[in-house]
């Protein structure tokens, strides 16, 4: 790649770019604009922020003879108490006689659904008569029988879905909680004991954290959520114009008849639209700063938790997340140009927009997740460690930033890899480029895609079936029920599998291309190509059972999953050996290679390179796991069966490689096994695994098996030829 042309490129769709006045406007003008703009409007509605008056109806006799009052307040007129520092509006009614509590709370609730009050408080004639009764005891006139659970205490009637009726309960709580002191304090006093009896421990808590942390935690929580979407919106719109956009120009072809390679034209791009989304999140991140610390924070009240947390910016700590944000930045300027590229036109690729903003504000909001913190696992996680970085760096909390900023950064530059990749593909194919707008009819597409068979799955089929594997298994896990015995497992496992996995795979194959047999890989291969097949899962066995390890080192498996995992366990202990192997290894192996290396893969493969045909199919089959652990392991298995089926060309050695491993993995399982594999195994935190030296010793023989498959074959790629050589064959 001649880095010279791309800097020529870069300079050019920077000043084309740089020459909108739109682009200007939205990634610069429109933050800087808005945000003071938001805060003077805050300011103007600060004025319907007062607090009012709840309306209170006390049912009940609440002036007790000689207890302390519950309302210290003069009266007003028409019977109306006003309690100011509990801003209580308060109307008394007297307890209807003879009646039940739950028939006032029934009156009570109509009422309060008319809005004739804001929430409702019932005192009980028990209650005047109890707290009479305890009185006596005190004063040794009478001996303790009742017990306050046995009597309607205070009952407050509202309404949790209004929002004056909830604050009206608080109010009413708190002000009863002051009056239930007071009497508790003169009960004591009366019975001549020290008031430090009725609370003999008082707790309290000192926060040690200077103010500067404690503004920080609340830029923590906001910040890392806000850069991310800053960024994605920010590299999205000039990615959209950049590619989309010079396809409606009629600019785009002029450029690609230049001496510039396809690359050299994706990272041209990549790099104009990384500055426009960096400059979209500099300026959001000052527009913001100055609005919260110099207007929003002058109009709260001085001394209040939000006048403290908006007074401080922690400048600092922001500029070193800039720095981190950079990685970030690439991602999704490469997602947002492979996006825009894919589009027929600036209208469509605005469409792709939400897509991304779905895919990347789960992610995005781990960081406000209470307890998850930074560390290796969620480091490796693409955006959700930029996330939490982030927030780290916003605490200033530097020792734990730096000893992930690494992997962080890491794999935000390996999807930025993946999607340049992809955005590059896209340059290379005249369909994608060049394609124009069509009409869509479902029917007419039904019947040429019937009519006119390609030979094998394209890349669309592939996709579709993927798509409908995943949906069927979600479908599958949530309306399945915990089996309750090993028969009920069995058959509910299999069937599941084979419906949901292996259907969607033998119908497209069957219906919608000319040759099945050959969509599914189901070819003869070599002899020596099954027997290398056999030995190997022997082989790799032990250093999977040491990435299965190191996966559960890095991301811990949680309590609850071991707890709904152990019936099933205990149902596998408790099953024949030939039903559970014919549940989790024979049904798997066969159905899964059919779908996920069989027809996925060779659709992949017509439209893509092997290895990212490899790659996609394995993700997509990691994804089918529902544990996040398996997931994982599940992944590199695929990789290796991918390649396996791309060397050979034949769906037979990863049947049999897929079989035997969920076979052999099955057996190890069992305690009569490891008697008889001492010598081969040791206990690491509890659990049997095979010693280092017999891993490492099977993993060179497995490498040294997979170098002979690689000499021995040539990878199968049918998109290079055509398909009459194909139909020869």
């Amino acid at each position: 790649m001649n880095w010279l042309s791309v800097k020529r490129l870069f300079v050019r769709e920077l000043l084309g770019q740089l020459r909108d006045r739109r682009t200007i406007f939205t990634t610069v003008m429109l933050p800087v604009m808005i945000y003071p703009v938001l805060g003077l409007v805050m300011m103007q509605a600060v004025q319907f922020m007062s607090e009012d008056s709840s309306k209170l109806v006390v049912v009940g006799d609440f002036q007790y003879e000689g207890l302390p009052e519950m309302f210290t307040e003069e009266e007003k007129e028409d019977g109306k108490y006003v309690v100011d520092k509990s801003l209580l509006e308060i109307l008394t009614e007297t307890y209807p006689e003879k009646a039940t509590l739950d028939g006032v709370k029934e009156s009570l609730q109509q009422r309060l659904d008319s809005k004739e009050f804001d929430a409702a408080l019932i005192l009980t004639p028990e209650l005047s008569d109890y707290l009479s009764y305890l009185e006596k005891v005190v004063r040794g006139e009478a001996d303790l029988k009742q017990q306050p659970e046995q009597l309607p205490g205070p009952v407050i009637v509202y309404n949790s879905v209004v929002d004056k009726s909830k604050i009206a309960r608080s109010r009413i709580s708190g002000m009863l909680e002051v009056w239930e002191e007071d009497v508790r304090d003169y009960l004591f006093e009366l019975g001549g004991l020290p008031l430090g009896v009725a609370t003999p421990i008082v707790f309290e808590s000192e926060d040690i954290a200077p103010e500067e942390s404690q503004a920080a935690e609340f830029w923590a929580s906001l910040i890392p959520i806000m850069l991310l979407l800053w960024t994605l919106s920010g590299a999205f719109y000039p990615a959209v114009d950049l590619c989309a956009g010079e396809k409606e120009r009629g600019t785009l072809e002029t450029l690609l008849c230049g001496p510039a390679k396809r690359v050299e034209i994706v990272m041209g791009k990549l790099l104009t639209v990384m500055v426009f989304s960096f400059a979209t999140s500099l300026a959001n991140l000052v527009a913001i700063a100055f609005t919260g610390v110099f207007m929003v924070a002058r109009v709260m009240p001085v001394g209040s938790e939000l006048h403290a947390k908006l007074g401080v910016f922690p400048g600092w700590s922001i500029l070193w997340s800039l720095v981190v944000l950079v990685p970030l930045v690439a991602m999704f300027s490469a997602l947002a140009l492979a996006a825009a590229t894919f589009a027929r036109s600036s209208k469509e690729g605005q469409y792709y927009m939400m897509p991304l903003l779905m895919l990347a504000l789960p992610l995005s909001m781990i960081s406000v997740m209470p307890n998850v913190e930074l560390d290796l696992g969620t480091s490796l996680i693409p955006v959700s460690g930029s996330a939490l970085l982030l927030r780290n760096l916003v605490q200033s909390q530097f020792d734990v930033a730096i000893r992930y900023a690494l992997p962080v950064m890491a794999s935000s530059a390996f999807c930025c890899y993946l999607a340049v990749r992809w955005a590059t593909f896209q340059f290379n194919s005249e369909a994608v480029l060049f394609r124009e707008s069509e009409k869509w009819d479902v029917r007419l597409w039904m019947r040429q895609l019937i009519k006119n068979k390609p030979l094998l799955p394209t890349g669309g089929m592939a996709v579709f079936v993927a798509i409908s594997i995943l949906m069927l298994r979600y479908a599958a896990n949530v309306t399945a029920t915990a089996p309750q015995s090993w028969q009920e497992f069995v058959t509910d496992n299999s069937i599941a599998l084979i419906l949901t996995v292996g259907v969607p795979a033998i119908l497209v194959a069957s219906v919608f291309t000319r040759n099945p047999l050959g969509s599914l890989k189901l070819k003869k291969t070599s002899g020596w190509v099954i027997v290398l097949a056999v030995i190997l899962p022997f082989l790799l066995h032990p250093v999977i059972g040491w990435m299965g390890v190191c996966i559960e080192k890095i991301y811990p498996i949680s309590p609850s999953i071991k707890a709904s995992t152990a019936p099933l366990q205990q149902m596998m202990v408790e099953a024949p050996a030939w039903a559970m192997l014919l549940a989790i290894a024979v049904v798997p192996g066969i159905f899964e290679e059919l779908a996920f290396r069989g027809i996925i893969l060779t659709g992949l493969q017509k439209n893509t390179k092997s290895s990212s045909a490899i790659f996609v199919s394995a993700a997509f089959f990691g994804i089918t796991h529902g544990i996040l652990q398996q997931s994982i392991n599940a992944f590199a298995i695929g990789l290796l069966l991918g390649y396996i089926a791309v060397r050979t060309g034949s769906l037979l050695p990863t049947i049999v490689m897929h079989v035997l491993h969920n076979g052999i993995t099955y057996c190890v399982s069992f305690a009569a096994v490891h008697e008889q594999l001492t010598g081969l195994m040791i206990e690491y935190e509890g659990q049997p695994v095979y010693s280092p030296i017999v891993a490492g010793v099977s993993g060179l023989l497995a490498l040294i098996l997979l170098f002979v498959i690689h000499v021995k074959t040539r990878p199968a790629r049918p998109e290079l030829l055509p398909e009459q050589v194909l139909d020869g064959e």
